[in-house]
């Protein structure tokens, strides 16, 4: 179904490369810069990346990072603030990114590279490991018509029609006809069970943290399902793996439905003091535009977030960063969480 159209604000003539999307907003690649833009194409954040052009792009949720590729060109991760985090060596012609964070081997990063011997026509989806760099090749994706030239791919779930699955659109040009086509590729089953809040952080030698562990049985089918939980350091004895038992249950739809808040309620954040991430839950009795903002003690906003939620429990969980993705230090701050008949503001403090 078509919904609109948003004119690129770009300068150059090819316009964006490649595009990903970043708390529900588009961000596109052209040469050096990353744009944001908003439902309206209004320019939101602008990004200055690492290749020119930033041909490849993929965000990151687990680190609030975006990957960016450009053929031959190193793999490059960078934070919001344009800052270089790691850098991994590859020789494929890389077109596009994606990020599956529910990859079974652990490989999330997915390199869209054109087939050396089928030339623009074929294409391969490998597999990175974000901490080590390791690449392994996973699938052919070939074209009957010579005329076909794959142009772009993304890795998403949820996508309507595929409820599920995560899947990879595939952007293809036929030279001959001259007309676009959008192919989708089943990649696997999107059941994202046990997630970590943080994922990735760092505790000091003698002191603690408190992660959060979701599990999630959303689409499972009824019956017990055992993993393992594999938590990786700089110790001799890493990893450090827990085995669990899931339980899922089959709930009637006939019973009774969840009664829903009756008014706005708010819990302290936790933990409090943290390290890296604070998480805050909330009711709100119907539905509305609730809003987070950070203020240092100077009453300088840092951070501010938009939510349009249903009735019902919801989670917000700030990573102590500004919008712009640059670290805040350690101290005192003020949290405040408001929608339009509710406001609390209350003090949360981050040692780092």
């Amino acid at each position: 179904e078509y919904l609109q159209e948003i004119d690129q604000p770009t300068s150059s003539a090819f316009g964006f490369r490649d595009l990903t999307t970043i708390e529900g907003k588009i961000y596109g690649s052209e040469n050096v810069w990353i744009i944001g833009i908003d439902e309206n194409g209004e320019v939101i954040d602008s990004i200055h990346g690492i290749h020119n052009p930033n041909r490849a792009l993929a965000y990151d949720p687990d680190r609030d990072w975006i990957w960016i590729g450009n053929d031959r060109a190193d793999i490059v991760a960078i934070n919001r603030a344009g800052e270089e985090q790691v850098r991994f060596e590859q020789d494929y012609h890389v077109f596009a990114l994606g990020y599956n964070p529910a990859d079974p081997d652990d490989k999330p990063l997915y390199l869209f590279h054109w087939d050396d011997g089928g030339g623009l026509a074929n294409a391969v989806v490998s597999k990175m490991d974000v901490e080590t760099g390791e690449i392994v090749q996973e699938t052919l994706i070939a074209q009957d018509d010579p005329n076909n030239i794959i142009l772009g791919a993304e890795v998403v779930s949820d996508l309507e029609g595929v409820d599920g699955y995560w899947v990879a659109p595939v952007l293809i040009m036929n030279s001959a006809e001259n007309l676009g086509y959008l192919h989708l590729h089943k990649v696997e089953t999107a059941v994202p069970m046990l997630r970590g809040i943080p994922m990735h952080g760092t505790i000091q030698v003698d002191d603690s943290d408190n992660p959060l562990l979701h599990l999630n049985s959303e689409g499972v089918t009824a019956g017990n399902y055992r993993g393992t939980i594999d938590v990786q350091y700089n110790g001799v004895d890493s990893p450090m793996s827990r085995n669990f038992v899931l339980r899922v249950v089959s709930v009637s739809t006939e019973s009774e439905s969840p009664k829903l808040p009756q008014k706005f309620t708010m819990s302290d954040p936790y933990p409090n003091p943290f390290n890296s991430t604070i998480q805050v839950n909330y009711s709100v009795p119907n539905p509305a535009e609730v809003k987070v903002k950070i203020y240092n003690l100077q009453g300088q906003l840092l951070y501010n977030a938009s939510h349009d939620v249903n009735a019902g429990n919801h989670n917000f969980v700030w990573h102590a960063n500004t919008n712009k993705g640059a670290e805040v230090a350690s101290g005192i701050y003020l949290l405040q969480v408001s929608s339009a008949d509710f406001i609390s503001t209350g003090k949360i403090v981050l040692i780092r």
